[in-house]
């Protein structure tokens, strides 16, 4: 019955339905590309990697020697309203720097996650991926895909759900655990693009007789 049903023999109400689904599907995956590059996308200025992070032992000590030193100034600014004049340093200014410059957490990976948090939003991607997984998988059964090709696209497809699921559940204990995040989020949105656009060749194609 799988061998011989394929999806361009749907009668085109059954085509309909496929096709919004998919195309439902490649929403998802758009919008989560989205939600990724606004997340990540970006530098995050708090969290720097450490060959990149400032000393922020060295900035602070800095810092607390200019509070305490009620002489220090800026450096001068040569315009045509300061003309090079000296400015004291006042405390609202250093706060300014204090906040601008210090991160609030100097490492995402030394305790500034929340573990708990983590482990119940991947128990949640996990449930909503594996949803995917069947829902897209039982319509991918029915391509004309071969069959060697439909098992690799399924066992690709499960093992990235898995390990999006490791890489979520220990993104805050160390920086290994966020790459595997971020490349098994990406893995899993390729194969299901993949999956989508074969489904989709299938339904622009015209019916076969089976008999």
């Amino acid at each position: 019955m799988i061998d011989t049903f394929r999806l361009r023999n749907l009668p085109p109400y059954a085509k309909t339905f496929v096709g919004i689904f998919t195309a439902l599907m490649l929403v998802v995956c758009v919008w989560a590309v989205w939600i990724f590059s606004s997340r990540y996308g970006g530098v995050d200025q708090d969290n720097l990697p450490p060959y990149l992070r400032q000393n922020t032992n060295d900035l602070k000590a800095d810092i607390d020697e200019l509070k305490a030193d009620s002489s220090a100034v800026m450096a001068p600014v040569w315009d045509q309203k300061q003309a090079g004049r000296e400015q004291k340093i006042d405390s609202a200014t250093l706060s300014a720097i204090e906040h601008r410059k210090l991160p609030k957490d100097v490492s995402r990976y030394e305790g500034g996650g929340d573990p708990d948090r983590d482990l119940g939003l991947a128990h949640t991607h996990q449930n909503g991926q594996t949803l995917l997984f069947f829902a897209i998988g039982l319509v991918f059964l029915f391509t004309s895909v071969k069959p060697k090709m439909k098992t690799l696209v399924y066992w690709i497809f499960g093992v990235t759900i898995l390990l999006h699921t490791v890489g979520l559940t220990g993104r805050s204990y160390a920086p290994i655990f966020g790459d595997l995040l971020s490349f098994a989020g990406f893995a899993v949105l390729v194969v299901i693009a993949y999956m989508a656009l074969m489904i989709f060749a299938d339904l622009a194609k015209r019916p076969v007789d089976q008999q």
